[in-house]
């Protein structure tokens, strides 16, 4: 990978791979710069899980209201085209 992402949502339990093994993947593509990372599952453990993980910006409970999210990704990242298309 050579652009680092500005902001991943990634899903915790979808498999081959979690959302914490895909943030590892990140933090080792881009040490020191991690892009925004929003955590989502319908499982309340993991969630849990992730609301203790420094990567993770925002926890996200399935099913996620879209318009919820470009509000995070706003906030997160200031000047980004998220703020622009906020309904």
């Amino acid at each position: 990978m050579t652009r680092r992402p500005d902001a991943l949502l990634l899903d915790l339990d979808i498999p081959p791979s979690s959302g914490f093994e895909a943030a590892d993947a990140f933090e080792q593509a881009f040490p020191g710069n991690l892009p925004v990372l929003l955590a989502m599952s319908g499982n309340a453990t993991l969630l849990r899980m992730a609301s203790g993980d420094v990567r993770f910006s925002q926890v996200v409970l399935k099913p996620a209201d879209p318009g919820r999210i470009i509000d995070w990704l706003s906030r997160l990242l200031p000047g980004s085209a998220a703020q622009t298309n906020t309904p």
